[in-house]
């Protein structure tokens, strides 16, 4: 290693970050134990946002800025209200997977939803109940509370699934104006 400080200067890609992928069963164990459950009702497994700070300043440290929470069993705008908020502080833009328009993942489904009763040959004898409304309008009610929150007039948190709903003008003038009041010690 030559002797003085050397940095590498500015990154040239954007957005660096990564996506929070099988986090079960080590990290699903490892977090809860050591930054304390989830905070959402009836769903203690959540990552909270002590967890998620301690990931945010390492990946500052790590120029990175963009993030896919973790989703097996997690809902990162549920399991802690705290969570985008620390996000923002950080400056770190949050994204989502196919599978998680507007921050509204699997994981939401599978708490609100209620499911069909079928009967042993198949057949609905009780219809469940979809609590995003299905499709349609039904579907745009339940995630315009969600966009408020995480889009672009929101803080800073951003998903590139909601790049239909606002121009990427605007996403990217989100992006480029989160200010970190969170700085990362040295």
């Amino acid at each position: 290693m030559l002797p003085g400080r050397h940095t590498q200067g500015t990154p040239a890609v954007k957005y660096r970050g990564f996506f929070i992928n099988d986090e079960n069963p080590a990290l699903g164990r490892w977090a809860p134990r050591y930054f304390g459950r989830g905070h959402a009702p009836g769903h203690p497994n959540g990552f909270n946002s002590a967890f998620y700070g301690k990931v945010f300043e390492t990946m500052l440290r790590l120029k990175a800025n963009y993030l896919w929470p973790a989703v097996w069993g997690r809902a990162f705008a549920e399991d802690d209200p705290a969570n985008h908020r620390t996000a923002t502080e950080y400056g770190v833009v949050m994204g989502t997977s196919h599978e998680a328009p507007m921050m509204r993942g699997i994981e939401e489904w599978n708490r609100h939803a209620v499911a069909a009763v079928r009967d042993s040959a198949g057949n609905i004898v009780t219809p469940g109940r979809d609590p995003y409304g299905g499709t349609g309008s039904g579907a745009s009610a339940a995630t315009a509370p969600r966009s408020r929150r995480t889009g672009p007039t929101a803080s800073g948190a951003w998903s590139p699934t909601a790049s239909r709903a606002w121009s990427r003008s605007a996403c990217a003038a989100t992006a480029t104006s989160a200010s970190p009041t969170a700085t990362a010690s040295t």
